[in-house]
């Protein structure tokens, strides 16, 4: 696992940038816009995996959107974004 910048989250894949139902992550797999593909995200407390859908490619990084987001890590990235945007 790769560990994306808030080291509360650790993640399958390289995440570079999330919000509540979308993420940008690093393309190493060459996702393609359209597919559907699976993130697996750890909290401490909380993990899932979760269907995502390919929306946009750029060079080396893919936007993917949330297709079934578990209660418990929505409210953790909701709280996360939050507590992020405060600062």
């Amino acid at each position: 696992y790769e560990v994306w910048k808030d080291s509360t989250l650790i993640s399958n894949i390289k995440i570079v940038e999330i919000s509540r139902d979308a993420a940008i992550i690093v393309n190493r797999e060459n996702w393609q816009v359209g597919e559907e593909r699976e993130l697996n995200l750890m909290f401490a407390d909380v993990r899932a995996n979760i269907r995502c859908m390919v929306t946009d490619t750029d060079g080396h990084y893919a936007t993917v959107k949330f297709l079934d987001m578990p209660a418990s890590v929505y409210n953790r990235l909701v709280y996360g974004y939050l507590k992020l945007a405060i600062k």
